[in-house]
Order: structure tokens, then C-alpha cells, then sequence
């Protein structure tokens, strides 16, 4: 979006059109391809996680995944809405507690003892 000209925008307002019709013949027609780029990825990432869970789940198991994905095919959107929301929860707080930034390395990889010195 930041690589689109001012121009465009500009050009709309001096020939009168409102902030919405801008949106609309302007920024929607040049970002569409953008944004069916990434449904695209998205939906392809979603259906292979969501194939991995249901050849895992065993008769008596329930996956959170599968869950939010037959609730929102029967038509309770509302329980799958909260289901995803409490797995993205879950997601967050996994991520807070072990940093990604921290690197795959252990201590004893990269060499330290536990005052934290180099070992020789």
C-alpha cells in the first residue's frame, strides 16, 4: 500500500469522489490480487493442518482444530468463533512463555555452564 502513488488518491478527490468510492475504484481493484494471494496461502495452510489433526484423531480423542471446523460447518459460529479465539490464546501464551528469539540452542550447545562462563 505504501508503494502506491498519492496520485491516485489525489486525482479522485480534485474530480469529487468521496473516501469511500476512493477506496472502492482505487485501493480495492489494486490490492485484490494481494489479498486473494494471501486467502489463498492462508486457506492452503489451514486445510493441511486441519488434514494432519483429522487423520490423527483417534475415535475417542477430540481435537480443538476439529472441533471449530465441524462447529462452524454445522452452523454454530458462535462456539467456533470462541474455540479459535482460545486456541490463538493458547498459541500467544505458548509463544510468551518460550521466546522464538531464544534460538533452538540449549545451554549446554552453545558451550555454557550454569554460572553461565564458557566452558574450555
Amino acid at each position: 500500500m505504501v508503494q502506491i502513488g498519492a496520485e491516485l488518491e489525489e486525482s479522485a478527490r480534485i474530480h469529487g469522489a468521496s473516501w469511500l468510492r476512493t477506496c472502492v475504484r482505487i485501493w480495492v481493484p489494486l490490492l485484490r490480487p494481494a489479498i486473494l494471494g494471501a486467502w489463498i496461502l492462508l486457506f492452503v495452510i489451514a486445510v493441511r493442518v486441519l488434514d494432519l489433526a483429522v487423520l490423527l484423531a483417534g475415535p475417542g480423542s477430540r481435537m480443538l482444530s476439529v472441533d471449530i471446523f465441524l462447529w462452524t460447518v454445522t452452523g454454530r459460529q458462535e462456539a467456533a468463533s470462541v474455540l479459535a479465539l482460545l486456541q490463538t490464546a493458547l498459541v500467544v501464551a505458548g509463544l510468551r512463555r518460550r521466546p522464538v528469539a531464544a534460538g533452538p540452542y540449549t545451554r549446554a550447545e552453545r558451550g555454557l555452564t550454569r554460572s553461565g562462563a564458557e566452558s574450555g
